[in-house]
C-alpha cells in the first residue's frame, strides 16, 4: 500500500479548455496581460510560439523522470539530511526537476531533502508521476501515469505505466 497523498482534484486532458485556462493564469501572473489575453495566447502554446507580451516561448514541456534523478534521490536518502545541491555527485540537469515531482523538498536556505513519497518511490511501495508539466518555468500539471521504481543487481529500471488516449495531468 502506497502513502502517497494525492493533493490534486481531477485529471484533465491537455488538449482541454481547462488545462488552458490552468495555464493561462501563470502567463497572466508573469506578464500582467488579462486572462481572456492569455486563453487566446495558451490555445497556442502547444505549439511553441513567442509570447507577444514578454518574449517567453510558450510551450508547455513535459519533463519525464530519469535514472539520473533516482540516483540523486538515492543520495538525498543515503545522507539522510538536507543538503546543498553541490554536495551532491550528478550530471546534467535533469535533477533540478525532482521538487516538481514531490520527491524532494526544496526549503528556504536552498537545502534539499528527500520527501516520504521520495523514500517509498526508492523502496518499491509508491510511484511517482511519470511526467511533470512545465509552463513559463512554473509546474502546472502531473502526469496521472505514473511510473514505479524498480532496483536490480546491475543498477535500476524505471517502469513507466502509461495510460492509453490523450495524456490526462493533474492541476497543479
Amino acid at each position: 500500500m502506497t502513502r502517497q497523498i494525492d493533493l490534486f482534484d481531477k485529471p484533465v486532458s491537455m488538449l482541454s479548455d481547462e488545462f488552458t485556462a490552468h495555464i493561462a493564469t501563470v502567463l497572466m501572473h508573469k506578464s500582467g496581460i488579462t486572462h481572456a489575453e492569455a486563453f487566446v495566447l495558451c490555445k497556442r502554446a502547444v505549439e511553441g510560439r513567442l509570447c507577444p507580451v514578454c518574449g517567453t516561448t510558450m510551450k508547455v514541456y513535459t519533463r519525464k523522470m530519469t535514472p539520473e534523478m533516482v540516483r540523486v534521490l538515492k543520495q538525498l536518502r543515503d545522507i539522510g539530511k538536507p543538503v546543498e545541491t553541490k554536495r551532491l555527485q550528478m550530471r546534467g540537469g535533469d535533477y533540478a526537476k525532482l521538487p516538481k515531482f514531490g520527491l524532494v523538498n526544496l526549503d528556504e536556505n536552498g537545502l534539499w531533502s528527500i520527501t516520504q513519497q521520495g523514500r517509498d518511490f526508492l523502496d518499491g511501495f509508491g510511484s511517482a508521476p511519470s511526467f511533470a508539466a512545465i509552463f513559463m518555468g512554473e509546474l502546472v500539471g502531473v502526469s496521472v501515469a505514473s511510473c514505479k521504481y524498480r532496483g536490480t543487481i546491475d543498477g535500476f529500471k524505471i517502469d513507466h505505466i502509461t495510460s492509453t488516449g490523450v495524456e490526462r495531468v493533474y492541476l497543479r
